[in-house]
């Protein structure tokens, strides 16, 4: 049990059954609004397909408005809604972008006194699809939901000694906290690809941290998202992040696809952009029939 977006939610279990179910802080009259009742042949079931979720991460520092500063990360996260599958899709900050008001720019400046709601409406424009709400945290939320979980472990594809990001870590897995967590998402300047690797780095932290999530089983998700509310702000209702992480509980974090649309360099204004072309227009395509997953 536990108290999320302002509804009571449930996670109620028998063997290999699972039922989601919210209701009214204060009510008795509970709904279910997603599950799996495998005992009784009947598969899974978390919502309208496919399950389309944007995650930013706000570049405030501590002190800073988390929803009225740069937006550095973009990420699309979508999952099967009967959590088969599941990929993770990011966005170059810099990705030169039209916002519903017509105006164009980099992506990174789009939430700076807009905020995110303005992010997902240009985000929608550019992909052609359509979002079940967002997620977005500063540096001091990730730090903090990082350490409040208890630090979990991460495959750092290469070893990291980056000045700027503070970050002086060893390649291969191991177990981060909250502060060296968000030195290695920050590293850009010192690693091949920069801020496309970087992003990349994201979608990496994204997958364990799923997996340490599934680790802690089902009849933790009420309290991690408690969690979640304490460092991280967003419009998704209860059932929305009942529906979103019971579908998460299926899919296996490493077999997601991780990958970072392909843009060209370019200038506008004077300054640099990254310029998406048709391999990033494809891949968007794919999303509105599910996770996308590259051809072979």
């Amino acid at each position: 049990l536990g108290t999320v977006a302002g509804e009571q939610v449930a996670v109620v279990t028998d063997g290999t059954d699972v039922l989601y179910a919210v209701a009214p802080e204060g009510a008795d009259n509970w709904t279910v609004v997603a599950g799996t009742m495998a005992s009784l042949g009947v598969a899974p079931w978390y919502g309208s397909e496919p399950i389309q979720v944007y995650i930013i991460g706000s570049d405030a520092r501590p002190g800073q408005s988390v929803t009225g500063y740069r937006a550095d990360s973009h990420h699309i996260v979508t999952l099967a809604a009967d959590g088969s599958a599941g990929s993770i899709v990011g966005i170059p900050r810099d990705a030169y972008v039209t916002t519903p008001e017509g105006t164009r720019g980099k992506f990174t400046n789009v939430m700076a006194s807009n905020g995110p709601e303005r992010v997902v409406a240009t985000a929608e424009i550019l992909t052609d699809l359509q979002y079940e709400g967002y997620v977005v945290t500063g540096f001091k939320g990730f730090v903090d939901l990082v350490d409040e979980f208890g630090g979990f472990e991460v495959e750092v594809p290469v070893r990291l000694n980056d000045d700027a990001a503070k970050a002086y870590i060893n390649a291969g897995v191991q177990t981060l906290n909250g502060t060296n967590m968000l030195a290695f998402a920050r590293v850009r300047k010192t690693i091949q690809g920069g801020d496309f690797t970087r992003q990349f780095h994201h979608g990496v932290i994204m997958q364990w941290g799923l997996h340490a999530v599934q680790q802690k089983g089902v009849t933790a998700i009420p309290t991690l998202l408690q969690m979640l509310e304490r460092h991280a702000i967003t419009d998704l209702t209860a059932t929305q992040l009942l529906r979103i992480t019971g579908a998460m509980s299926h899919v296996e974090p490493f077999e997601m696809t991780n990958v970072v649309v392909p843009a060209s360099n370019g200038t506008a204004g004077g300054a640099y952009v990254a310029r998406l072309g048709d391999g990033a227009f494809e891949i968007f395509a794919d999303l509105a029939a599910g996770p996308y997953v590259p051809e072979e």
